[in-house]
C-alpha cells in the first residue's frame, strides 16, 4: 500500500509527551508496519542536511482535507481519538533533527516525512554509508501525492568541496554546537480541537 504524501502544516509548539510520540528505530517500525524550528521543504532541487542525530521520533498523524490541517493522533491517550472514532484513517509521520546547510546560514530544522522516505532512509542508515550522521546527504522528491519518490545521496567528506563548495571540516565546525530537538517541538492538538473537527466531518 502506497500512502498519500500529506500536505505540511506548521502549528505552535507544545509538548506532545510520550505516549503519543516515540522515540527510535524500533518504534518508527512499529508504525511503519502498522523557538520554534521550522521544516525542510523537500522539492526536486535537492537540499543538502546534516543529520544530528539517528534517533527518530514517529506518531501517528490524521490529514483532515477539508481544514487543510494535520493533527496528531490521540487514540493511545486515556480519552482516545475522536478522529478514529468518526472513521478517519490516520498515518504514520516520523521526524529527525537536521542541519540544514543548502542556505547562507546553517539551521536546526525538523525534517518530517512518511513511510516511503523511511524507507529510504533506513536503507541509508543500516547500509554500507551508515549510520545517517556519518556523512551528509541530499534530499529531494518529485511527483505528487502517490507519485511522490524520493531521491537520497550520500555525500562522502572528500566529495564535499568539489560538489558542494564546502569541507568536512566547515560542516563539523558549522554543526557541532547545534542540539537536535525534542518532542516538545512538535505539536499536538488538544482532545477537544479534534472532537470539534469530528464533529464537523460527522455533520458535513
Amino acid at each position: 500500500v502506497v500512502e498519500e504524501e500529506e500536505e505540511d502544516t506548521e502549528p505552535p509548539t507544545s509538548d506532545p509527551g510520550a505516549a503519543l510520540i516515540s522515540k527510535g528505530w524500533e518504534a518508527g517500525s512499529k508504525l511503519r508496519s502498522g523557538g520554534f524550528a521550522d521544516r525542510i521543504r523537500l522539492s526536486s532541487e535537492p537540499v543538502l542536511v546534516k543529520f544530528l542525530t539517528d534517533e527518530i521520533f514517529s506518531w501517528e498523524q490524521h490529514f483532515i482535507q477539508s481544514e487543510k490541517k494535520a493533527f496528531v493522533c490521540l487514540r493511545k491517550s486515556d480519552k482516545g481519538c475522536p478522529l478514529c472514532a468518526v472513521g478517519d484513517q490516520a498515518r504514520a509521520r516520523h521526524m529527525f533533527s537536521v542541519a540544514d546547510l543548502s542556505g547562507d546560514e546553517v539551521e536546526v530544522k525538523k525534517l518530517e516525512f512518511g513511510n516511503r522516505l523511511y524507507d529510504d532512509l533506513l536503507d541509508v542508515h543500516e547500509g554500507p554509508r551508515g549510520p545517517l550522521t556519518r556523512y551528509c546527504l541530499r534530499i529531494s522528491s518529485h511527483g505528487k501525492n502517490f507519485d511522490t519518490r524520493y531521491v537520497v545521496d550520500t555525500v562522502k567528506d572528500r566529495d564535499l568541496e568539489e560538489e558542494e563548495g564546502i569541507t568536512a571540516d566547515d560542516v563539523e565546525r558549522e554543526t557541532k554546537n547545534l542540539k537536535p530537538l525534542e518532542r516538545d517541538s512538535l505539536y499536538i492538538a488538544p482532545w477537544e480541537t479534534l472532537a470539534e473537527v469530528a464533529e464537523t466531518i460527522v455533520s458535513a
